[in-house]
């Protein structure tokens, strides 16, 4: 009869950097942990060009074509064993916040304002001082939101994408 013999199962121990830009595919991520043996290391799902491995840490460089978000790296023994780092960061280009159409309106919300900018990613959230705006159109150029309610006075407005880079207009809109 056949079996495989399970070694330690690996350990991850840091990821360093913990984010980097989409287009920085020869950079170095180095992986810090212990039992890593014959590693394989997608991130994502999307296999990792390992550049070194030891025991104690592997080096892979960020696959091409890698959405901006959240990224998991999982370590898989060559016995199958994994761990997974579920904090590594794909950044995309950061947002730019230009305009607003409408930069005020009343307290109770419910204004319609189109914000202008770029580089907006598909699950950007909208905020009026902290508090979460109701988007109803959405494009890498613009925005269109229904304001939350709000007490009286000017608030900052914030574009934070998934990748969790934000652009803000400092008083940008007046309730």
């Amino acid at each position: 009869d056949r079996f495989l013999y399970l070694g330690v199962p690996p350990v991850l121990t840091g990821v360093s950097p913990m984010s980097m830009p989409t287009n920085y595919t020869t950079t170095p991520i180095t992986i810090g942990g212990t039992g890593f043996v014959g590693a394989q290391v997608p991130l994502s799902g999307t296999p990792a060009a390992a550049t070194s491995s030891s025991g104690t840490a592997i080096t892979v460089t960020l696959p091409v074509g890698l959405s901006p978000g959240p990224a998991a790296i999982v370590v898989t023994n060559i016995d199958l064993q994994t761990v997974t780092f579920n904090g590594f960061i794909v950044l995309g280009p950061a947002p730019i916040l230009t305009g607003i159409d409408v930069p005020f309106g009343p307290e109770e919300g419910g204004r319609r304002m189109t914000l202008t900018g770029s580089a907006f990613l598909p699950g950007a959230i909208v905020t009026l001082d902290g508090v979460v705006a109701t988007i109803q159109q959405f494009s890498a150029t613009s925005i269109v939101v229904l304001t939350p309610p709000h007490k009286e006075g000017a608030v900052t407005v914030t574009v934070t994408n998934v990748d969790l880079q934000a652009a803000s207009l400092v008083k940008g809109y007046t309730y």
